[in-house]
């Protein structure tokens, strides 16, 4: 079995002092530049792995974050995912990942899991809100950033999309290109983000919108039910939908073609999120963008700050989105208006 590597093998190879190579390892910033490059080039060269569990005792820290999310099997959240884990590896962290299945009950046991073991600190894209989980966030003792979902009893730090400006972008193109008959394909109104957009719809509309429930859930599934059962109850068809999400609006075309309505000939859709399939569907989605990396990005970024005790430059961030503008939405039929 080949000799592990040590401190003083790096030392001797960098012509420096273990205490050096220490502080290099521990990411001491009152270290010569010449000296640090010097130190990085003998581990890389030698292979050197610092025991994370001794590292973490000497340090008080374990180079770990935790994060939870309502559904891995979501692109949307996968893309989330990938880029906390990205960021976190160029700064020398891992990441712990717990789906909570979209399940208060599995959420709340999810930050029990993360309060019992040992991690710098945690992001969480919140579920539902529920009294056990709101209360074990609040009585985390480690530092916490939530993102895009964020309950309204939450006072921590937070990075959200500003979901309001979600909805006035889908509804400012609807009708810049005619429609005034625009219903709100709509989730449960349980999730924050769903519920927001959904008030921001209603206001948006004056009053004259129209919500179109869901048959299930914030999904495929729940957008082609949503609106087959529109569609078979013989309700009027709006000229133009704006779905909670992707998924749904892809759901809800779905059900448009199988009745023989055209999309965007008879009815127009528009989406939110921007996931990665949107564009290659063979009618392209129209979507209000999300800035998904730069939301885990931003969210890591105030997570790390808070792990090193360095000041946040605002404890709530609001990213901004952006109109996507695809073949699902086109001018009303004159015989619609």
């Amino acid at each position: 079995m080949a000799r592990r590597v040590t401190l003083r093998d790096v030392a001797s190879h960098a012509q420096v002092s273990v205490t050096t190579v220490s502080n290099v390892v521990r990411g001491w910033q009152f270290i010569a530049a010449d000296t640090r490059r010097r130190v990085e080039q003998s581990i890389l060269e030698l292979g050197y792995s610092p025991h994370s569990i001794a590292q973490g005792l000497r340090t008080g820290r374990t180079q770990v974050i935790g994060l939870i999310v309502p559904d891995l099997a979501s692109l949307y959240f996968a893309v989330m995912v990938e880029t906390v884990e990205q960021v976190a590896q160029q700064h020398g962290y891992n990441v712990f990942v717990i789906n909570s299945n979209e399940s208060p009950e599995q959420e709340a046991r999810a930050l029990e899991q993360v309060a019992a073991r040992w991690v710098d600190g945690l992001l969480i894209v919140q579920t539902t809100p529920s009294e056990r989980a709101s209360k074990l966030l609040a009585s985390l003792n480690m530092p916490t950033v939530a993102l895009d979902r964020v309950a309204s009893d939450y006072h921590g730090a937070a990075c959200t999309i500003d979901n309001r400006q979600i909805v006035l972008l889908a509804i400012a193109h609807l009708r810049a290109l005619g429609h005034t008959h625009i219903a709100h394909l709509v989730a449960p109104r349980d999730i924050t983000v769903v519920e927001a957009r959904a008030q921001a719809y209603v206001e948006a509309m004056g009053g004259q919108g129209r919500l179109i429930p869901t048959g299930s859930d914030f999904d495929l599934e729940g957008g082609y039910l949503g609106i087959l059962n529109m569609v078979v109850a013989g309700t009027p068809l709006p000229t133009a939908v704006f779905a909670s999400n992707d998924l749904m609006a892809i759901g809800a075309m779905r059900a448009f073609s199988e009745r023989g309505i055209r999309v965007p000939e008879d009815v127009s859709i528009v989406g939110v999120d921007n996931i990665p399939f949107c564009r290659y569907l063979s009618i392209g989605l129209t979507t209000v963008a999300q800035p998904l990396d730069a939301l885990a990005e931003a969210g890591m970024t105030m997570l790390l700050q808070l792990i090193h005790d360095h000041p946040l430059d605002a404890q709530q961030v609001i990213l901004q989105p952006e109109l996507i503008v695809r073949e699902s939405t086109a001018a009303p039929r004159k015989d619609a208006l």
